[in-house]
């Protein structure tokens, strides 16, 4: 057998004692990775719900209610559509890639990466499908015309694109439980700036909803810049 070549080179995998891989390591490391995790995590969600303070105390002031209502549609329908056509496929990383991380089988999990991130395209297009579909339906039963109806189709449509489950998967899968925080910290992060800056300088439906989707699209853009930092690309 090529014994000699390391099956882990080149995709972030780290070399696993079969022991370890079977036991779970020594129960030292597994607590420590455990609360490390688990910090990573809670401190995410904190700054999260500190930030988001912030940031919709100054959308309220701002905006009207009408258009404060707009906004929170618009949000969740493009939200709503995401979801129905997600497939999660960041549970399909971590509950298979596990296995071949410990196995370090670099080919295997390279395949698994490429057929979720092409699961998760297919499903980010046919989003966009259904948007193109039914947003004139949309439009006409909310009443939305002009520069609203404009704003709604682009935020609805593009936000289709910003997924980043098996970017998310890929994370978990490597135990860069960091990296992960570090890119869902964007959001919060550019929301509360966005939002801030909007507030004072130019307040208008338009502009919140360009710094929601930045947002969506920076968090979505660093998940995959770091996934492919620490794995590279999936082999074939």
């Amino acid at each position: 057998l090529p014994a000699c070549r390391r099956p882990d080179a080149g995709l972030g995998l780290r070399a696993v004692d079969p022991s370890d891989a079977s036991s779970g390591g020594k129960p030292g490391d597994r607590r420590g990775r455990i609360v490390r995790s688990i910090g990573w995590l809670l401190a995410s969600r904190v700054f999260n719900a500190l930030a988001s303070l912030f940031y919709l105390a100054a959308m309220t002031r701002s905006l009207t209610v009408s258009e404060f209502g707009t906004f929170a549609i618009i949000l969740a329908t493009a939200q709503l559509i995401y979801g129905l056509l997600d497939f999660n496929t960041w549970q399909i990383m971590v509950q298979y890639g596990t296995a071949h991380r410990l196995r370090g089988d670099r080919r295997a999990l390279g395949r698994l990466m490429l057929f979720c991130l092409c699961l998760e395209g297919m499903c980010g297009l046919v989003a966009m499908a259904v948007v193109l579909t039914g947003f004139g339906f949309l439009a006409g039963h909310m009443g939305w015309t002009g520069a609203v109806a404009s704003t709604a189709f682009w935020f609805i449509l593009l936000f289709q694109l910003c997924f980043r489950s098996t970017a998310s998967g890929m994370l978990r899968v490597g135990e860069y439980f960091g990296d992960s925080a570090l890119a869902e910290g964007m959001m919060p992060s550019l929301r509360l700036v966005g939002a801030l800056s909007v507030a004072f300088l130019a307040p208008s439906l338009r502009n919140f909803m360009i710094v929601w989707f930045v947002s969506e699209a920076a968090t979505a853009a660093a998940h995959w810049i770091l996934a492919f930092r620490r794995f590279g690309l999936p082999p074939r």
